[in-house]
């Protein structure tokens, strides 16, 4: 049996309604865990309040320590957000991928703005980066080398039931921020493998600047908290802590391109075909990615809107240097 799993806060009631409406075409079991109740809502599992985890999991994490008890070994669980709408190529996908593994995770393609898309918006051409990182690294990682180096998402994330009870969402305080990440990277140090699952899943863009950084902010400060933790084996995260040191700068060196560009400076070769070969790749991301969600339109808009989406990406980052969160901030989606 396939478990359509949504965790939400319960904040964003709105989302969480229209995602269960979504759902229930498809022959699968609906589950929503819910730190509250939702009004008008099936399917909705409230955790205990007085369920603490063994090692001290919170959030988004605790939910899903609590909600291993709500599956059996046979079932599979597919992991949406709140705002998350399969489509049938998903649902497709997801069974293809359980005809075909037994003891593997799988992560598939990402698209966003499913409800309302509007490719000129700010936030919605700034996330075809994800969807292009999807398409890139995240697939390379999965199909070709299959090991989460760079970690994981929450979301369009389908686990066999037997490793989610085995391996578990009690991830610690510090891997409970990005508790994707952690949860992948234990599973990788315990010899699980992981693959790619065709097909796509629709999600949603933030819907104001604030709400954008906010969300940058904590992924790249939970990121750096799985990368440094000894929580977790140092070599299953050096990579992501490589790749999160180059993260960490990357404002600062698009700075610096642009004042050796606009002072005529000359630069070391090495550095140049480096900084060179990473604008290739972004510029690629945001084509690939805004062509996945919107067509032509979505491709036009994601590259008119780079230099606003560069900007839209430092400010996260700088958001987290200096004004760090330890939290899991939930953003608007209703």
């Amino acid at each position: 049996m396939l478990i359509l799993r949504i965790v939400t806060k319960g904040s964003n009631s709105d989302a969480v309604r229209r995602t269960v409406q979504a759902c229930s075409q498809f022959p699968c079991k609906i589950q929503v865990i819910s730190d509250i109740p939702i009004k008008d809502c099936p399917h909705v599992f409230v955790v205990p309040k007085t369920f603490k985890p063994k090692n001290g999991a919170k959030w988004k994490a605790r939910a899903l320590e609590w909600a291993k008890k709500k599956q059996t070994d046979s079932d599979w669980v597919l992991h949406l957000d709140e705002e998350s709408i399969p489509t049938i190529e998903c649902i497709k996908g997801c069974a293809d991928f359980m005809r075909t593994h037994t003891l593997a995770i799988g992560q598939g393609e990402i698209l966003y703005n499913g409800t309302g898309y509007n490719p000129w918006k700010a936030t919605c051409a700034a996330d075809a980066l994800r969807t292009g990182d999807d398409i890139f690294r995240f697939r390379f990682q999965y199909s070709c080398l299959h090991v989460p180096i760079f970690g994981s998402h929450g979301s369009f994330l389908l686990v066999p039931g037997i490793l989610e009870r085995k391996i578990g969402w009690d991830v610690g305080a510090s891997g409970s921020v990005t508790e994707d990440a952690a949860f992948a990277i234990t599973a990788w140090s315990r010899g699980i493998r992981f693959d790619w699952v065709n097909g796509q899943m629709i999600e949603q863009s933030p819907y104001t600047f604030l709400d954008f950084i906010k969300q940058r902010r904590r992924w790249f400060n939970g990121l750096w908290f799985v990368a440094t933790s000894r929580d977790f084996p140092i070599r299953y995260r050096t990579v992501l802590g490589l790749f999160m040191a180059y993260w960490s700068i990357s404002p600062f060196v698009l700075l610096f391109c642009i004042a050796m560009w606009a002072f005529a400076i000359p630069m070391p070769w090495m550095i140049s075909l480096f900084l060179r070969a990473s604008f290739v790749y972004y510029v690629a991301s945001y084509a690939i990615g805004g062509w996945r969600n919107g067509n032509d339109i979505g491709l036009i808009a994601s590259l008119i809107s780079l230099p606003r989406s560069f900007f839209y990406e430092a400010c996260g980052v700088l958001y987290g240097l200096f004004k760090p969160v330890r939290t899991f901030e939930v953003v608007e989606k209703n």
